[in-house]
């Protein structure tokens, strides 16, 4: 405690406190001006963050829910510069503005209806000098589905996190018959054992990091996907021409004589065809990374895609030069090429490529 304050009158005491409270307020607008430039430069994509709210929860260490009102006042400063004076005056705070934001977002997501500059001026109109709950009360009048609780997480313990949020009815019944499917597995299973089998049925789907495939059987898959023929294919094929052949008796001998030789003939291209799959198959599989089934293509090959993906773990690789940040986001991840496929870079060499999230892909190019 500040011994100095026990000396201060209550008049003076008060009279500071106010005083400190609207510089703060005007601090405050300073920080969302920083926050604005750092945004429009772009800043926090060079430092390795994948968004401004990356930056401002690791490099600026504020809460999530801090971020987010800083960067919810920020969007609506820009479409409406006034708000910066509201704020300041304290008409207006990052609360109510976070909730004016978080509205106007469920409107376009739920209801379809995108707000003007006009009509946000309006909004924020009927929000001045309101608290939290009056605002709620506000915003309910004006629609009552844009105002459904957003999801939140809470911890419970090192192991366990509560999560909140609201489904449909449809969803509801969706997620019934996949209980009713795994019942067998599982009789009347929880939402976290539901959602773990989901996620896992999901995974396998979808992560390409999931399965550790071995070079040989990633070159195999790369040969059906580029066309060549497998043992079995060519023995089907075999089995489907021999099968062709005529079954009813032919009486003329020409036509007997030119059945043979059209077997014979298809006989042979089908062993010159076996001959040349697994001279192939050899080739590649003694240098998988160096066929490039399309030559001067930037086309990657769908084999190859796997092992990129699986020795950048489905992350983004995008570090920064100054503090060594690395991006690591797993969100709207692409396949880059580090020297340009322009400039002669290849499109089947491992070491040319690499996962960039969306956002470094686009800054790295821009």
């Amino acid at each position: 405690m500040n011994n100095k304050l026990k000396t201060l009158s209550k008049n003076d005491l008060i009279t500071e406190l106010k005083n400190l409270v609207s510089e703060e307020r005007k601090l405050l607008s300073l920080v969302l001006d920083y926050l604005s430039e750092v945004q429009s430069r772009k800043l926090y994509l060079e430092m390795g963050y994948p968004s401004l709210f990356e930056f401002c929860v690791k490099e600026l260490n504020y809460s999530e829910s801090s971020a987010q009102r800083r960067i919810s006042a920020m969007g609506l400063i820009k479409d409406i510069p006034e708000v910066k004076t509201k704020i300041e005056s304290g008409h207006l705070n990052l609360t109510t503005l976070a909730q004016a934001a978080m509205f106007i977002g469920q409107e376009k997501r739920v209801n379809q209806k995108s707000y003007n500059i006009n009509q946000k001026r309006e909004l924020l109109e009927k929000l001045e000098n309101k608290s939290k709950r009056e605002c709620e009360r506000e915003l309910i009048k004006i629609s009552p589905l844009a105002t459904i609780p957003q999801d939140r997480e809470r911890i419970i313990t090192e192991e366990k996190i509560e999560v909140r949020f609201v489904i449909t009815k449809e969803l509801k019944e969706k997620l019934e018959r996949v209980k009713a499917l795994i019942s067998h597995k599982k009789a009347n299973p929880s939402y976290e054992e539901l959602l773990l089998e989901l996620a896992e049925i999901a995974l396998k789907k979808l992560d390409k990091s999931v399965d550790k495939v071995k070079s040989v059987d990633s070159c195999k898959k790369g040969n059906k996907e580029m066309g060549i023929i497998k043992d079995e294919q060519v023995s089907n094929s075999k089995d489907r021409c021999q099968n062709a052949l005529p079954l009813v008796e032919v009486k003329n001998s020409e036509a007997q004589q030119v059945g043979k030789e059209s077997a014979n003939s298809q006989n042979t291209s089908v062993a010159k065809t076996l001959s040349n799959t697994r001279h192939t198959r050899s080739s590649m599989q003694s240098n998988p990374l160096t066929i490039n089934p399309i030559p001067n293509s930037r086309y990657i090959p769908a084999y190859i895609k796997r092992q990129v993906w699986q020795r950048d773990q489905g992350r983004c690789q995008y570090q920064s030069t100054n503090s060594a940040q690395k991006c690591n986001s797993t969100y709207f991840i692409q396949i880059d090429h580090v020297t340009p496929f322009s400039h002669g870079g290849s499109s089947t060499d491992i070491n040319n490529l690499r996962l960039l999230c969306a956002n470094h892909n686009r800054y790295r190019w821009e």
